[in-house]
């Protein structure tokens, strides 16, 4: 028995529904497993970040109280803003930069 044009319409427009639908369904399944590596991941992440903040906090508590806390007169590295030592505009010992340029 021989399909009609329409049956075979019909048949061809249920595949092509039927694979769209698997490709649909393939798309969801790789979302969810990039989302639980996404979860993993990040618990990974928060475990060794609590571990070294751990590490970090024992670390103090075991230092030498002169290292553990700088007192704050301790000038070895200038502040934020303060260009009373290093800074813009000041001449190095061996004079401008651009000296050397101009002869």
């Amino acid at each position: 028995m021989a399909d009609t044009g329409q049956e075979l319409i019909e048949k061809a427009l249920a595949a092509v529904e039927s694979r769209v639908q698997a490709q649909i369904e393939q798309v969801r399944q790789r979302r969810e497993r990039q989302r639980q590596q996404r979860e993993e991941l990040a618990a990974a992440r928060n475990f060794g970040l609590a571990k070294r903040y751990a590490q970090r906090l024992r670390n103090q508590a075991n230092a030498p109280s002169a290292q553990a806390a700088p007192s704050p007169t301790d000038r070895s590295s200038p502040e934020p803003g303060d260009r009373s030592q290093t800074g813009r505009g000041q001449a190095r010992a061996g004079g401008s930069v651009n000296e050397g340029a101009r002869s």
